[in-house]
């Protein structure tokens, strides 16, 4: 606030210009007052004492063309003890300048204003409007509250059209947060429901294959029962063969 400070009072900030520039300025200056009167450089021309001189009005016109064309704007909230500080450390500040106090916004204001900021939001339209009453709700309920206690409690509590934007900009970043963790739920729930598809079709795939193993596995076994069946008859054959020479 220092260097605002001498802007304001004098129009100038020590030591921010260099060799260079200052040289630069007083050349431009000198070729505007050349402009403006002929022969202003001939009381001028000689000796040392007059070239300060004439650096010194060169400079100063600077400043002064500074102070006529330069426009200062400060924007400071009131609350906490920034503000109150600035004035005490620097009275330039209000020695110099002309307060404007903005006081709350109307209730059409906080209403238009959280219209157009829910428009930039990607919400449903027919959600919009219910979004943008409930913000300035808020804010209007809060605003009654710090009246409340400036009444019953004799506390100030400054809320300003800062922390209305705050409010906003904090529901648009929670709605973008909620959203990205829906998106991830999504996501998540959609590879599971890829995983379960290719599950159960890999199940089918394995049903499929065990009903063809289990059809070529009974086939094999009545194939051995007939085998069996065969070879028992072959053996009954073979032994009564042999029963019968050995009875002969």
């Amino acid at each position: 606030y220092e260097d605002l400070s001498n802007m304001l009072s004098g129009s100038d900030v020590p030591g921010l210009y260099n060799t260079e520039e200052l040289r630069n300025i007083r050349d431009y200056i000198v070729e505007a007052m050349k402009k403006e009167s002929e022969g202003l450089m001939g009381s001028f021309a000689v000796g040392q004492q007059q070239m300060t001189e004439l650096q010194e009005m060169t400079y100063n016109k600077f400043t002064n063309n500074v102070a006529e064309n330069l426009h200062v704007i400060l924007c400071f909230s009131p609350f906490g003890s920034k503000f109150r500080n600035c004035c005490r450390d620097y009275p330039a500040v209000l020695n110099t300048t002309t307060c404007i106090w903005f006081l709350s916004w109307p209730d059409y204001a906080l209403s238009e204003v959280a219209n157009k900021f829910v428009k930039d939001m990607n919400l449903p339209e027919k959600q919009q409007e219910g979004v943008a009453t409930t913000i300035a709700y808020m804010h209007i309920s809060a605003l009654e509250m710090v009246e409340k206690m400036k009444i019953e409690k004799e506390r100030t509590f400054y809320l300003t059209p800062t922390h209305y934007m705050d409010l906003m900009k904090g529901y648009k970043r929670l709605i973008e947060e909620k959203g990205r963790e829906i998106e991830q739920l999504k996501a998540k729930l959609a590879n599971g429901l890829l995983k379960f598809k290719e599950t159960e079709k890999r199940a089918e795939q394995m049903n499929t294959e065990s009903s063809v193993k289990k059809q070529a596995n009974l086939e094999k076994v009545r194939n051995s029962d007939e085998i069996a069946q065969e070879l028992q008859k072959s053996y009954i054959e073979i032994e009564q063969n042999w029963q019968m020479d050995c009875s002969n």
